[in-house]
């Protein structure tokens, strides 16, 4: 999926993100996508979840969410075997910084 012109709205907890997506099978076409980012810790490493996404308007199926929740997962693992021995305590988001320990 191409996404771009990604916009971040930092709220007291959570992400808000939004962006247009080019349409694989017609790139002249665009769509507005919007979604939730929750972040916390499990385990000593960063966890994130996408929730309440939508497709210009029209929300993105669970299955499909699901997927891209277990990506997202996949990745932060793949980054934390990289770095052993590091441990992260908290995830703080504010709408003015997001704070990581």
């Amino acid at each position: 999926m191409l996404v771009k012109e990604i916009t971040v709205s930092l709220q007291s907890g959570y992400v808000l993100v939004s962006g247009t997506r080019e349409r694989l099978n017609n790139p002249g076409k665009t769509d507005q996508l919007d979604f939730r980012l929750d972040q916390g810790v499990s385990n000593g490493q960063l966890a994130a979840s996408i929730s309440n996404a939508q497709l210009d308007g029209t929300p993105i199926e669970q299955n499909r969410l699901d997927h891209w929740n277990q990506a997202l997962a996949n990745r932060i693992a793949s980054f934390g075997q990289k770095h052993p021995n590091s441990t992260l305590q908290s995830v703080v988001i504010m709408p003015s910084a997001v704070t990581l320990t």
